[in-house]
């Protein structure tokens, strides 16, 4: 008998859209992500984020942070003497990250890019951790492998690894898992 949990490469439904595609489809939603999309994911976001133990000190990253909520969060955690970085694929979430931060009096304290989670633009061994909620799911099967070796490239020997994805169970997508 089969767990629930336990999914065959079969079970991944393709990604029919292009990264640009992609790009435009969040640029558009930028505007009303936080009361639609991201509102969703919020929840699940911060359990992952509260599982990666960050600690003061810390360098971390965050890919595909949306408006940029645990951006701002992951800064108070790292303190003065951590660092954050964050990658998305849309400009338009980007400048909306950026207005959240300066209003937090925090954007000095990120950096922040746009950029595609396939070949991430940092040095290997640059962070303790690393957040991604919701990304993996919007790849198309055979990037999910990819993006997972650059993530493990980018991490410190010992480093975190903190996700949430939608899950498909009997019935459809049932609920979020956070890792």
């Amino acid at each position: 008998m089969a767990r629930e949990d336990e999914y065959r490469a079969s079970d991944i439904l393709p990604v029919p859209r292009t990264r640009e595609e992609a790009r435009q489809a969040y640029d558009r939603l930028s505007r009303i992500y936080d009361y639609t999309i991201g509102a969703f994911g919020r929840k699940y976001s911060a359990m992952a984020l509260r599982r990666l133990s960050i600690t003061e000190g810390e360098r971390v990253l965050e890919i595909g942070f949306g408006t940029g909520h645990c951006l701002k969060l992951m800064t108070k955690l790292v303190g003065q003497t951590g660092r954050v970085c964050g990658i998305d694929l849309s400009s338009r979430m980007i400048g909306r990250t950026r207005r959240r931060l300066d209003r937090a009096g925090l954007a000095e304290r990120v950096s922040l890019c746009c950029g595609d989670v396939v070949h991430l633009p940092f040095a290997g061994n640059a962070f303790d951790a690393v957040l991604a909620c919701f990304v993996l799911e919007v790849l198309d099967t055979p990037e999910i492998p990819v993006v997972l070796e650059e993530i493990s490239r980018v991490l410190k020997p010992g480093g975190r690894l903190g996700s949430c994805q939608h899950v498909k169970g009997e019935r459809g997508v049932r609920a979020c898992k956070a890792l």
